[in-house]
């Protein structure tokens, strides 16, 4: 009899575990390791979710960890998540606020970010537009307390808590660039003595230098963590300017060259 009852026992177990449904974690790695992919009509996706779409432009391209590219929308856009009424009892940058970060997370799949937490507000101010006073929110991608390359977000909200205007410059993140911002980097000071040491062997005087920044960003390619800087050589013998990019890990000096004039941009210029 004993026998008998494990047998059933076991069977009964079993088949109770194969009714289970298997947990899926948002945050596994099958779910992590899936390669990005945008709409195949950005156009189409997007008016059939906010029908009072005026204007629409996009240079986004598909890469399997994020769109890359710019793109800019403008109409009366309403995010799906935003609660009108809660919003009425707050004020015009509060409002702003909760209906960018709801479109921002209705959109977060769309916009190959994650971690909303990334987008960090840098400004926020009342501008005047052909309708009214907008609430304008500019926002930077910062990662392990770095600024990521030339990713932001601007987006302009009206008085009626639409979005009036969303523009960005989307920068896709490898797994490889997650893991060079967590490491160790030269210090501030010891990029400040490879580059006095690069100006001194290049024969320059450097009684009068004085450095005008020093920045450490994150880029989308290797080496990922670099420190950008300016040094000024004051009127002396070695008068002039310099932009360096170096390497944040080895200290290998990647660029180095007279600011740019006036007017013409810089991928090196201060983050």
């Amino acid at each position: 009899m004993k026998d008998i009852f494990y047998k059933l026992l076991i069977v009964s177990l079993i088949m109770f575990s194969c009714s289970l449904e298997p947990l899926v974690f948002a945050d596994s790695p099958t779910e992590s390791a899936k390669p990005y992919k945008l709409p195949p009509n950005i156009k189409k996706y997007l008016i059939d979710k906010y029908a009072n779409i005026r204007d629409l432009s996009s240079s986004l391209i598909e890469t399997p960890h994020g769109p890359k590219g710019y793109i800019h929308i403008s109409g009366n856009l309403t995010p799906k998540n935003f609660d009108l009424i809660l919003s009425a009892e707050a004020d015009s940058q509060t409002r702003a606020r909760a209906v960018a970060t709801a479109f921002m997370a209705d959109e977060a799949q769309f916009l190959g970010i994650k971690d909303l937490g990334e987008l960090q507000e840098r400004l926020i101010e009342t501008i005047t537009a052909y309708d009214g006073e907008h609430t304008l929110i500019k926002y930077s991608r910062i990662i392990n307390g770095m600024l990521y390359d030339n990713a932001y977000v601007d987006i302009a909200i009206g008085a009626d808590n639409t979005i009036k205007f969303f523009s960005a410059e989307l920068v896709p993140a490898s797994p490889e660039l997650y893991k060079a911002a967590s490491n160790r980097t030269l210090t501030e000071e010891q990029i400040r003595n490879i580059i006095q040491q690069d100006i001194i062997n290049s024969g320059k005087n450097v009684n009068e230098m004085k450095f005008e920044y020093i920045s450490k960003w994150l880029q989308a390619a290797a080496p990922y963590v670099i420190y950008t800087s300016k040094v000024d050589f004051g009127t002396g013998n070695g008068k002039g300017k310099l932009n360096y990019v170096i390497d944040a890990f080895t200290g290998q000096i990647l660029k180095k060259h007279k600011p740019y004039r006036k007017g013409v941009s810089s991928r090196m210029g201060r983050r």
